[in-house]
């Protein structure tokens, strides 16, 4: 249950404050008589107890994260914060094409960590403040880059030759960019696991993953060493080493990729059109044998051919990236679920953001079709997201907390107390950090409790499951919770959220909720 009260703005104009109590209670309902059940019901108690101080310690460090809406100070370098914001059709400060929800998910980093925004909104190169490509990645202006002429391919096959409607460092961005959501997706259609990815240092990052079994082949690690040669406006040169000592023979050899990109500018045209650019990104490849083998041939042809095949997948997945694109503020937003990011650059006291200090703020995007958000309430926070057909579903909807009706705590639960916590937040907001199909607290809370699994199924007729699994402890195996959580109510003065968690798997667990 949470109560929010208000406290109205001083004499001197202060605005008007609201703080929330968080009461969480217990009891243990017994389906099936037993005479456990006093050491059961005490038992269950004290796990709770120890189990709702670590709940206490996230929600407290959850609840200092915040929810920031856009125009509010954004101070904290590293500090994640996020906000949805309402679209409506032709809203044209973001241009949205369609009605529907835009969720922002940002951070402040500090300065160094990032670098200025290209014209396309995606950052210059960040391939490490100490990169041998730095200097030009720097560049202010990527027209005024020198041109960059390809080196001579490796000696094997060529793997890729394909043209992409944008400049070399997007480019080299979305394929070596610490950010790019590339190589998981790569990896993940060519059922690659236990992807790792150093930050590039001194122009080198470690890339490593699991390749699966096939027929013939076992299971084995893929160690990638990629060197970055050159990366500028006018175009780049990434060298790649891959060691696979698991593979047969995979200890007299390294597989060698060499990556390039070269842009090409066309003038605007006579009727005064935007200048265009192309770039053409060429990968080949040759074995370098360390070892003397009589199959040396053999395993030429073979790892040839292996990565011809990969490098069509690597050329589908590539291609789908790229048309995804990276969208700065102001472009046109289309497309309902389509995940967009870019990067802003901040300087200090600029007001458009209101930004303490400067850095660069990276914002990740998703628009949402109409009816699968909610309006925002006074504090950036939509207003609950319990699900269309909640039955609390008209209250959270309410266009202004401050004239919610006053909500009484019920009784509490015949059990325990777990938790008496104050927040300085509103009861929509801090519903939204409970219980909101969008927040991260109850994943933070799993983490920290070694939960796995973790499941939650969307809220209708205002209920929803959640499932995970508890970690073995001494006494008690392994074993699945799944909790029924019903809305009972939501709105500006309070909620309540009724929980039953069934345990069948732990001893005595199918007598009891």
């Amino acid at each position: 249950c949470g109560r929010t009260t208000r406290t109205a703005g001083g004499a001197g104009g202060g605005a008007a404050a609201c703080t929330t109590v968080l009461r969480v209670t217990t009891e243990l309902n017994f389906s099936k008589s037993t005479m456990m059940k006093k050491m059961i019901t005490n038992g269950a108690h004290d796990g709770m107890k120890s189990t709702y101080e670590i709940y206490s310690s996230v929600l407290k460090r959850s609840a200092a994260d915040g929810v920031t809406a856009l125009g509010d100070e954004i101070s904290g370098a590293g500090m994640p914060v996020a906000f949805w914001l309402p679209l409506e059709k032709d809203k044209s400060h973001l241009m949205a094409k369609s009605s529907g929800c835009l969720r922002l998910e940002f951070q402040l980093l500090p300065p160094g960590s990032c670098r200025t925004l290209s014209k396309g909104g995606a950052p210059a190169v960040d391939v490490g403040a100490d990169d041998e490509g730095d200097d030009e990645a720097n560049a202010a202006d990527d027209d005024k880059a020198e041109p960059f002429e390809l080196p001579a391919p490796l000696g094997g096959v060529e793997l890729l030759s394909l043209t992409f409607d944008m400049g070399a460092r997007q480019l080299y961005k979305l394929l070596f960019g610490q950010q790019s959501e590339f190589a998981a997706a790569f990896a993940a259609e060519k059922k690659y696991t236990e992807l790792e990815m150093t930050p590039w240092s001194g122009g080198q990052r470690t890339v490593s993953y699991m390749m699966p079994s096939t027929r013939l082949v076992k299971a084995a690690r893929a160690t990638e060493t990629q060197t970055c040669v050159h990366a500028g406006g006018g175009g780049f040169q990434v060298d790649v080493s891959v060691a696979t000592p698991d593979v047969p023979y995979g200890s007299n050899f390294t597989t060698c990729l060499q990556f390039c990109g070269r842009t090409t500018r066309t003038a605007g045209g006579a009727g005064g059109g935007a200048a265009a650019c192309t770039t053409v990104l060429r990968v080949t490849t040759e074995l370098n044998f360390s070892k003397s083998t009589m199959m040396k041939k053999m395993i030429t042809n073979g790892a040839h051919d292996g990565m011809k095949s990969t490098y069509e997948i690597y050329s589908s997945v590539l291609k789908r990236s790229a048309a995804d694109g990276v969208t700065a503020l102001g472009d046109e937003i289309s497309g309902a679920g389509m995940p967009v990011a870019f990067w802003l650059p901040l300087e200090k006291d600029k007001s458009h953001l209101m930004a303490k200090s400067s850095g660069c703020l990276r914002l990740e995007f998703q628009l949402l079709p109409p009816g699968s958000c909610r309006t925002l309430s006074k504090g950036g926070a939509p207003a609950v997201d319990v699900g269309a057909d909640d039955e609390g579903d008209d209250e959270a909807n309410a266009a202004d907390d401050d004239k919610a009706e006053p909500f009484e705590l019920p009784a509490p639960l015949g059990g325990v107390e777990l938790l008496s916590l104050t927040f300085d937040m509103g009861a929509r907001q801090l519903y939204k950090l409970l219980f909101g199909q969008q927040s991260e607290f109850a994943a933070a809370f799993a983490a920290e409790k070694k939960y796995t699994e973790l499941e939650m199924t969307p809220w209708s007729g205002g209920q929803r499951t959640v499932s995970y699994m508890m970690p073995s402890t001494r006494l008690v195996k392994a074993a699945r919770a799944t909790e029924t959580q019903t809305c009972v109510h939501a709105g500006g003065g309070g909620f309540q959220v009724d929980v039953s968690v069934a345990t069948p798997d732990v001893p005595y667990g199918s007598n009891f909720t």
